[in-house]
């Protein structure tokens, strides 16, 4: 009885859990040409060599109600590297003050101290086996709110830090050191 008890619990709180995950759609090393061949060409990217998909949450997975989130799939040599969910805040709406993009984070990842949540800056970082996942909120420019979820795994992330920092590296001997 007490197993049939534990395995009913566990069967529950594994599928509210499972429920609870937005369903990205696409897995991490997957090639580009399936979202191509979903939504088309991608918008162009600010990083040179990253390709992005930026799209609205609701549009794939509406069920979570992350209103005012945008997902951005990261590809790098044609290949899914890491998904980065950020609300859309401006000069005239901060989102971020309905907790939506904070709630889904420790619903999903785990419950972390925030103190005051509407006036929580800092960030997270949540390893679960080869998971990497780093939730952030700070002051972006202007005053507007910066709040992000980066989610990838350990191979994804390091292609595409290594990726950033040859870009940086890249800069760097174009124009110089500008940190100095």
């Amino acid at each position: 009885m007490i197993r049939l008890l534990t395995l009913i619990l566990t069967t529950i709180i594994i599928s509210n859990i499972a429920h609870a995950r937005c369903d990205l759609k696409y897995e991490l090393g997957d090639p580009i040409t399936k979202m191509e061949n979903d939504f088309g060409g991608a918008f162009p990217s600010y990083i040179p060599g990253v390709i992005t998909y930026p799209i609205l949450s609701e549009d794939i997975c509406p069920e979570q109600k992350l209103d005012n989130v945008m997902i951005e799939y990261k590809f790098i040599d044609d290949k899914l590297v890491a998904y980065n969910l950020f609300v859309l805040n401006d000069e005239q709406d901060d989102h971020s003050e309905k907790l939506v993009l904070l709630n889904y984070t420790q619903k999903v990842y785990g419950e972390f101290e925030t103190g005051n949540p509407i006036t929580y800056r800092g960030y997270k970082i949540f390893e679960k086996g080869n998971d990497l996942i780093v939730y952030q909120k700070a002051d972006g420019p202007e005053g507007i709110t910066d709040e992000q979820l980066y989610i990838s795994d350990k191979e994804h992330d390091y292609i595409l830090m290594s990726h950033m920092e040859k870009m940086e590296t890249e800069n760097e001997s174009e124009y110089g050191d500008v940190t100095q």
